[in-house]
């Protein structure tokens, strides 16, 4: 995160504060209070997005981005801009289109963060399955932009923020789910999906979603989260089935694209790398441009 909001600040001519937070007497919210006073912006991951929503409270803010950390909103910008981008204007402008920047909405005192967050209330409903599929025809899906999100669905913030995304832009989408068991979509995510009027199924694994995915969005294993409640015998086995192989890519279509937001594990092979479907590279290229633009809004 660090390396990407320097390298955008230092394209648009501006420098960069580094300022790991110590471990002292100053309490954290003080420490962004100073850091605020010294700088035009702040990109920040905090583990606790309610420091964050102390200094906007004090109106004294010039601008907060968050970094991610429970959402990672500002890779969703990135990810949606990687999807219009490689499919251009062909297919998704009748699936979804929208100003990219201008949806954020950025004011001189307010966040990336907080606007989208206003956005991104889930509609709570504990009643909802998460494990009925939507039964989709071949006529339906024919007209669908069909993204596959496989891997540690209940962990990713990068996942989280951009079904949250999509969900604010609308339009004619099928998501398909593919992970443990125990490692699903919340349920409040699929409310997000339903009220947004747009579909969804959990499959069992790539091999039965590959053939009609038009943009595969992997990630990572989160085993931090569980290596102490699941043995890791069970847990490489869980990852064998969301590993992206020559086998499995044989038979997805010429036009997929493979997305990652970094870092991989084993789900990606290097020896994928060279694949013109891999745009992941791109894809972390594309954040440089969206941090760009976004840190020129912020600033103007």
């Amino acid at each position: 995160v660090a390396l990407s909001f320097q390298g955008a600040m230092q394209r648009l001519g501006g420098t960069v504060l580094n300022a790991n937070m110590p471990n002292t007497r100053e309490s954290y919210q003080d420490t962004l209070m100073m850091l605020n006073g010294y700088t035009d912006s702040i990109a920040i991951r905090s583990l606790d997005v309610n420091d964050m929503r102390y200094i906007i409270a004090t109106n004294h803010c010039k601008s907060i981005i968050n970094g991610g950390h429970d959402e990672h909103p500002v890779q969703a910008l990135i990810d949606l801009f990687t999807i219009l981008g490689e499919y251009g204007s062909s297919f998704t402008k009748e699936n979804f289109g929208v100003d990219l920047i201008g949806m954020a909405g950025i004011h001189p005192c307010t966040t990336l963060e907080v606007d989208v967050d206003v956005q991104f209330i889930s509609a709570s409903n504990n009643n909802v399955s998460n494990t009925k599929p939507v039964n989709i025809s071949s006529q339906q899906q024919s007209k669908l932009m069909t993204i596959t999100i496989a891997g540690d669905l209940k962990h990713s913030s990068s996942v989280h923020s951009l079904i949250k995304m999509l969900c604010i832009c609308g339009g004619n989408i099928l998501f398909q789910f593919v992970s443990p068991k125990t490692l699903e979509l919340s349920p409040n995510l699929i409310t997000d999906i339903i009220n947004a009027d747009m579909s969804y199924q959990f499959l069992p694994d790539l091999q039965a979603a590959i053939s009609t995915t038009d943009v595969l969005y992997c990630t990572r294993l989160h085993i931090e989260q569980f290596v102490n409640e699941i043995p890791m015998t069970e847990i490489f086995q869980w990852a064998m089935k969301y590993v992206v192989n020559e086998e499995l890519m044989m038979n997805a279509k010429p036009s997929v694209i493979v997305m990652h937001p970094l870092p991989r594990l084993f789900e990606i092979p290097t020896e994928f790398d060279s694949d013109p479907r891999a745009a992941y590279f791109r894809q972390q290229q594309n954040g440089q441009y969206v941090l760009m633009a976004l840190l020129e809004k912020i600033l103007k």
